[in-house]
Protein backbone atom coordinates (compact mmCIF):
# COMPACT_ATOMS: atom_id res chain seq x y z
CA UNK A 1 0.00 0.00 0.00
CA UNK A 2 1.29 3.57 -0.69
CA UNK A 3 2.42 5.95 1.65
CA UNK A 4 -0.89 8.56 1.65
CA UNK A 5 -3.36 5.05 2.04
CA UNK A 6 -1.37 3.89 4.48
CA UNK A 7 -0.99 7.44 6.42
CA UNK A 8 -5.02 8.10 5.75
CA UNK A 9 -5.88 4.39 7.15
CA UNK A 10 -3.59 5.43 10.45
CA UNK A 11 -4.97 8.53 11.26
CA UNK A 12 -8.45 7.53 10.56
CA UNK A 13 -8.22 4.70 12.40
CA UNK A 14 -6.37 6.89 15.70
CA UNK A 15 -9.65 9.00 15.44
CA UNK A 16 -11.90 7.20 15.12
CA UNK A 17 -10.68 5.07 18.14
CA UNK A 18 -11.09 7.79 20.79
CA UNK A 19 -14.63 6.33 21.50
CA UNK A 20 -16.46 8.62 24.21
CA UNK A 21 -17.35 6.50 27.41
CA UNK A 22 -15.40 3.41 27.22
CA UNK A 23 -12.39 3.69 29.61
CA UNK A 24 -12.78 3.30 33.72
CA UNK A 25 -14.49 0.68 34.88
CA UNK A 26 -17.56 -0.93 34.02
CA UNK A 27 -20.38 -0.43 35.90
CA UNK A 28 -24.12 -0.46 35.06
CA UNK A 29 -25.83 2.57 34.72
CA UNK A 30 -29.50 2.55 36.56
CA UNK A 31 -32.02 0.99 35.38
CA UNK A 32 -34.72 3.20 32.77
CA UNK A 33 -37.98 3.49 33.46
CA UNK A 34 -40.41 0.69 32.90
CA UNK A 35 -41.96 0.64 29.54
CA UNK A 36 -44.90 -1.43 28.65
CA UNK A 37 -44.37 -4.45 27.01
CA UNK A 38 -40.68 -4.14 27.57
CA UNK A 39 -40.35 -7.31 29.93
CA UNK A 40 -41.12 -9.20 26.64
CA UNK A 41 -37.77 -11.76 25.79
CA UNK A 42 -35.71 -11.21 23.38
CA UNK A 43 -36.17 -13.18 20.03
CA UNK A 44 -33.69 -15.35 18.78
CA UNK A 45 -32.67 -13.45 15.98
CA UNK A 46 -32.07 -10.35 18.57
CA UNK A 47 -29.99 -12.61 20.64
CA UNK A 48 -27.52 -13.32 17.13
CA UNK A 49 -27.35 -9.85 16.45
CA UNK A 50 -26.51 -8.75 19.33
CA UNK A 51 -23.61 -11.55 20.05
CA UNK A 52 -22.45 -10.89 16.71
CA UNK A 53 -21.90 -7.32 17.10
CA UNK A 54 -20.32 -7.84 20.76
CA UNK A 55 -18.27 -10.52 19.10
CA UNK A 56 -17.36 -8.75 16.16
CA UNK A 57 -16.68 -4.85 17.91
CA UNK A 58 -14.30 -7.00 20.29
CA UNK A 59 -12.13 -8.59 17.75
CA UNK A 60 -11.91 -4.69 16.02
CA UNK A 61 -11.16 -3.60 19.75
CA UNK A 62 -8.19 -5.91 20.00
CA UNK A 63 -7.11 -5.75 16.47
CA UNK A 64 -7.34 -9.26 15.58
CA UNK A 65 -7.48 -9.73 11.51
CA UNK A 66 -10.58 -12.21 11.88
CA UNK A 67 -12.69 -9.67 11.95
CA UNK A 68 -12.04 -8.36 8.10
CA UNK A 69 -14.51 -10.28 6.86
CA UNK A 70 -17.01 -9.32 9.17
CA UNK A 71 -16.94 -5.51 8.44
CA UNK A 72 -18.68 -4.23 5.29
CA UNK A 73 -15.93 -2.21 4.02
CA UNK A 74 -17.39 -0.56 0.90
CA UNK A 75 -20.31 1.23 2.81
CA UNK A 76 -18.47 1.09 6.62
CA UNK A 77 -19.14 4.27 8.73
CA UNK A 78 -17.73 4.65 11.75
CA UNK A 79 -17.89 7.77 14.26
CA UNK A 80 -19.45 10.01 11.21
CA UNK A 81 -16.49 8.92 8.84
CA UNK A 82 -17.04 7.65 5.81
CA UNK A 83 -14.37 5.23 5.71
CA UNK A 84 -16.04 2.90 2.97
CA UNK A 85 -15.76 6.16 0.91
CA UNK A 86 -11.80 5.85 1.51
CA UNK A 87 -11.63 1.83 1.16
CA UNK A 88 -13.22 2.25 -2.31
CA UNK A 89 -10.33 4.49 -3.85
CA UNK A 90 -7.93 1.42 -2.93
CA UNK A 91 -6.70 0.87 -6.42
CA UNK A 92 -6.58 -2.60 -6.50
CA UNK A 93 -6.96 -5.83 -4.04
CA UNK A 94 -3.30 -5.76 -2.48
CA UNK A 95 -3.96 -2.14 -1.40
CA UNK A 96 -7.36 -2.97 0.15
CA UNK A 97 -6.40 -5.36 2.16
CA UNK A 98 -3.06 -3.73 3.45
CA UNK A 99 -5.47 -0.81 4.30
CA UNK A 100 -8.10 -3.34 6.13
CA UNK A 101 -4.98 -5.23 7.71
CA UNK A 102 -3.54 -1.69 8.47
CA UNK A 103 -7.25 -0.01 9.67
CA UNK A 104 -7.98 -3.19 11.94
CA UNK A 105 -4.00 -3.09 14.05
CA UNK A 106 -4.01 0.83 14.29
CA UNK A 107 -8.04 1.00 15.73
CA UNK A 108 -6.90 -1.24 18.22
CA UNK A 109 -3.55 0.17 19.51
CA UNK A 110 -5.36 3.88 19.47
CA UNK A 111 -8.13 2.73 21.48
CA UNK A 112 -6.22 0.76 24.00
CA UNK A 113 -3.36 3.27 24.27
CA UNK A 114 -7.02 5.39 25.24
CA UNK A 115 -7.39 3.50 28.22
CA UNK A 116 -10.79 1.87 26.50
CA UNK A 117 -11.85 -1.67 26.87
CA UNK A 118 -14.34 -3.53 24.81
CA UNK A 119 -15.42 -5.15 27.81
CA UNK A 120 -16.70 -2.03 29.12
CA UNK A 121 -19.80 -1.98 27.22
CA UNK A 122 -22.69 -3.56 29.06
CA UNK A 123 -26.34 -4.45 28.04
CA UNK A 124 -25.49 -5.24 23.98
CA UNK A 125 -29.28 -5.58 22.91
CA UNK A 126 -31.21 -4.73 19.47
CA UNK A 127 -32.61 -0.74 19.54
CA UNK A 128 -34.11 -1.50 15.89
CA UNK A 129 -34.82 -3.86 13.26
CA UNK A 130 -35.84 -3.20 9.65
CA UNK A 131 -35.87 -4.80 6.47
CA UNK A 132 -32.64 -3.52 5.47
CA UNK A 133 -30.67 -3.24 9.32
CA UNK A 134 -30.66 -3.84 12.66
CA UNK A 135 -29.39 -1.56 15.03
CA UNK A 136 -27.85 -3.04 18.08
CA UNK A 137 -26.95 -1.10 21.06
CA UNK A 138 -24.84 -1.25 24.45
CA UNK A 139 -23.81 1.28 27.53
CA UNK A 140 -20.96 2.69 27.98
CA UNK A 141 -19.70 2.84 31.53
CA UNK A 142 -20.83 6.61 31.33
CA UNK A 143 -24.48 5.85 30.91
CA UNK A 144 -23.90 6.85 27.03
CA UNK A 145 -24.79 4.35 23.67
CA UNK A 146 -22.56 2.65 21.79
CA UNK A 147 -24.45 1.56 18.43
CA UNK A 148 -23.69 -1.02 15.84
CA UNK A 149 -25.32 -1.00 12.67
CA UNK A 150 -25.51 -4.80 11.07
CA UNK A 151 -26.55 -5.55 7.63
CA UNK A 152 -26.59 -8.23 5.47
CA UNK A 153 -24.80 -8.95 2.71
CA UNK A 154 -25.83 -12.00 0.59
CA UNK A 155 -27.08 -13.36 3.59
CA UNK A 156 -23.91 -13.12 5.60
CA UNK A 157 -24.32 -10.49 8.69
CA UNK A 158 -21.65 -7.59 8.48
CA UNK A 159 -20.99 -4.14 10.43
CA UNK A 160 -21.44 -1.26 8.75
CA UNK A 161 -22.17 1.75 11.12
CA UNK A 162 -20.25 2.32 14.54
CA UNK A 163 -21.96 5.25 16.48
CA UNK A 164 -21.41 7.02 19.95
CA UNK A 165 -24.22 8.37 21.41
Amino acid sequence: MNRTLWTAALSLSLSLAALPGLSGAAEKPPAPPAVPGADRAATAADKADAGFARAAFTELADGKQSVGPKIDWRNFMAMGVDVGKIYRTMPDDANRAAFRKSFITSFAKSFHAKGAKAENLTDWHVKSRDSKKTVVASTTPAGGSFLITIVLRNGVRKMSVLQAL
